[in-house]
């Protein structure tokens, strides 16, 4: 009982500051709907988790499963998918908060550590993506965590410390192809103290590290989708031969993108502080500074050189390290005169502030944001990408479905808002029965005057996209987005039905009995 009470003592703050940090990233939780990447993440993590044989669908789009499949285990405990997704958000934010503290306890002392803490925990970037259901989140904590390995490795280059360097970007890479260049980034940082420094020892390490990241991955290396689709990374990121063409103008926006997504969202004072914190951790020869600034900065240098856009979305995973030198700054300020403290004071307060309106108002925050910086991604409230319209169509459906009988929710092959959130928000409910329909999936269509169905049935698109069905299905309710430019709307098959007509629920049956076999297991 004694150790108990002194390890609790010992980390007692560790302990309160995770109770702050879930009790304040909990709020509102699902004020902001659903975004188009959560839909499709969380829909792939019900079926991943759910349904045989769909283990790895995400690499069809090239996307790794690990965090896909961490939602998905998450949407057992939980009735909304969304804050299922978005409560694992939270507590793997909470994980880098806390390595945070110990990167900085590490490089500094305690109250740097304390400091550093709390200010990740309020920064507004971070607070946004540590609340969405992204992979983000995962990356970020990947980042943190595997510089503290790395320092370790290099100052006591162990079996034990290189293993748990491998697993850790090992388990990066199983996130996000992002995770490559914190990879790419350590084995430079390695190499220099290998081959510049003599330290040879470092040798073994790394082919230890590197063995264990293979066995991490080993179920992914082994997956021939993983390779047919890993090349289609370059949507986003230059290929080594574009790289070769030296492509300036784009270098040269990601940098200045950096600059500004800095300043505007890590907010200007934590921004300046973070970059003269940098100056000052030279200058006065912090221990294991150069592991620190060296992995940090070739990563986020890797980020604006190989990738194709610059946005707060692409940044946010290599901007934490940015909060240790700037509290490292202010508890040096702390130490000053009134004007100095002041200043510390108004540094935690602007992003306190702007955190507050980001959890009570995020619409606000977003659209607010981009008048000044066009890095202020809009699409999480307007146009086809936000998620407003999906919880108030899933409502109408639920209010006009019968508990007793299967309810029918058809929608287009598309993916993301609001086709695969309806699909995970309907497999949620017992009643609710999700398909895909398209006019190319009938044979013979032009002869059927129309369609009828035994069952409710209720078509969810985009604005009026019928898919080619257009002449069999009527508007019944339209849910427009803010902007009123798009709207999620719900059309039901058109009523007096003469002449040669399809039934669709006798097409669907073998579809609706496989569904409801699998609603029975959940």
């Amino acid at each position: 009982m004694k150790q108990w009470e002194n390890k609790i003592i010992k980390y007692r703050f560790l302990l309160l500051f995770s109770i702050a940090y879930l009790f304040v990233y909990l709020i509102n939780l699902t004020l902001l709907p659903i975004f188009n990447d959560e839909s499709i993440y969380l829909d792939w993590g019900w079926s991943h988790t759910h349904m045989p044989g769909h283990l790895y669908d995400s690499l069809l789009d090239a996307k790794q499963p690990l965090m896909i499949w961490i939602f998905g285990f998450f949407e057992n405990f939980f009735q909304d998918p969304l804050y299922a997704g978005r409560f694992a958000s939270v507590l793997i934010g909470l994980i880098t908060a806390i390595g945070v503290y110990i990167l900085a306890k590490k490089l500094f002392n305690n109250h740097v550590a304390i400091i550093a803490s709390i200010i990740y925990s309020i920064v507004p970037i971070f607070v946004f993506y540590n609340r969405q259901a992204l992979l983000e989140a995962g990356i970020a904590c990947i980042g943190i965590w595997s510089c503290v390995a790395l320092i370790d490795v290099i100052r006591n280059p162990s079996t034990k410390n290189s293993i748990v360097l491998g697993t850790l970007l090992g388990i990066g890479f199983l996130i996000k192809s992002s995770s490559l260049l914190f990879i790419v980034s350590a084995s430079l940082v390695i190499g220099f103290y290998i081959f510049k420094l003599r330290k040879t020892e470092l040798v073994k390490s790394y082919f230890i590290s590197l063995a264990t990241f293979f066995c991490v991955d080993i179920l992914l290396f082994i997956n021939p989708v993983f390779w047919q689709t890993f090349s289609s990374n370059s949507r986003y990121s230059f290929t080594l031969a574009e790289l070769f063409t030296f492509p300036f103008s784009t270098w040269f926006t990601n940098l200045f993108g950096f600059f500004e997504v800095g300043f505007v969202f890590l907010t200007p004072f934590i921004f300046l502080t973070s970059i003269i914190g940098i100056a000052m951790m030279i200058k006065h020869r912090i221990k294991n500074r150069y592991i620190f600034l060296a992995y940090f900065l070739g990563a986020l240098l890797l980020e604006i050189f190989s990738g194709k856009t610059q946005s707060q979305r692409y940044l946010v995973s290599f901007l934490p390290f940015l909060i240790i030198p700037a509290s490292f700054i202010f508890v040096q300020l702390w130490k000053g005169n009134f004007a100095k403290k002041s200043l510390v004071i108004v540094s935690f307060f602007l992003p306190l502030i702007i955190s507050g309106m980001l959890i009570l108002n995020p619409k606000e925050y977003i659209v607010q944001l981009s008048n000044i910086s066009r890095y202020s991604d809009v699409g999480y409230v307007y146009g086809q990408t936000s998620g407003y319209g999906i919880n108030e169509a899933m409502n109408y459906i639920k209010e006009r479905s019968s508990p007793s009988q299967p309810s029918l929710i058809v929608f287009g092959f598309n993916i993301g808002n609001p086709e695969s959130a309806v699909d995970v928000y309907a497999n949620k409910s017992v009643n609710l029965f999700p398909l895909h329909i398209d006019s190319k999936l009938f044979q013979g269509l032009e002869s059927y005057k129309c369609m009828t169905s035994k069952y409710p049935m209720f078509f969810v698109t985009r604005n009026d996209q019928r898919v080619g069905l257009d002449n069999y299905f009527s508007l019944e309710k339209s849910f427009p987005n803010p902007d009123k430019t798009y709207s999620v709307r719900i059309y039901t098959l058109k009523k007096n039905c003469v002449g040669n007509a399809l039934s669709l629920s006798e097409l669907y049956q073998p579809s609706i009995n496989k569904i409801l076999e699998m609603k029975s297991g959940y």
